[in-house]
């Protein structure tokens, strides 16, 4: 009998561009908000799956509408489904605020195809009214891996846990 093949082996890469905010709420008594962003891929259930894999934007200072145009790469583990960018306030006396998050969920997205949204900011612990204008503008683009080489199909192949390698294509200029 043949040996059992191992089961491939998924990863890859979410590139994220986080581009700017608009209408966060103000977070002090005396202040605006001096926001930053903290990107990590998550579970199902919400759990950072990157741990220290994850990356922090620049604080910007007194901004209610801040501009980052800053890009990252976070990497795909198992059990991955959701990009998380959760929006802090900076406190230099207390711990910092938490604003909101903003979550995309991967298998919305065809892999290889950059999405350019602007995403609505949510905090369930916060009066839903403080949020109605606040918004974070991302580019985003998911980029699964299976056994190395880059998905270029639909998602319900890339899903199929007993995929066949033989299945995956190439994108092209790598055939």
């Amino acid at each position: 009998p043949l040996p059992a093949m191992p089961p491939p082996v998924r990863g890859g890469v979410v590139q994220c561009q986080i581009v700017e905010a608009a209408g966060l709420p103000k977070m002090d008594l005396f202040r605006s908000v001096d926001p930053y962003v903290l990107v990590f891929c998550s579970d199902p259930l919400g759990h950072n799956t990157t741990g220290a894999v994850s990356y922090r934007t620049d604080v910007k200072p007194r901004n209610r509408n801040p501009v980052w145009e800053e890009e990252c790469e976070i990497p795909l583990v198992g059990g991955v489904n959701t990009l998380t960018c959760t929006i802090f306030d900076k406190d230099e006396v207390t711990s910092d605020d938490l604003v909101g998050c903003v979550h995309v969920y991967l298998h919305d997205l065809d892999p290889g195809v950059e999405i350019d949204e602007w995403f609505d900011v949510v905090n369930p612990n916060m009066d839903a009214h403080r949020l109605k204008d606040a918004r974070l503008h991302l580019k985003v683009t998911y980029m699964p891996t299976i056994d190395g080489v880059p998905v270029t199909m639909d998602m319900d192949e890339f899903a199929s846990v007993q995929m066949p390698v033989e299945s995956v294509r190439a994108p092209p200029g790598l055939r």
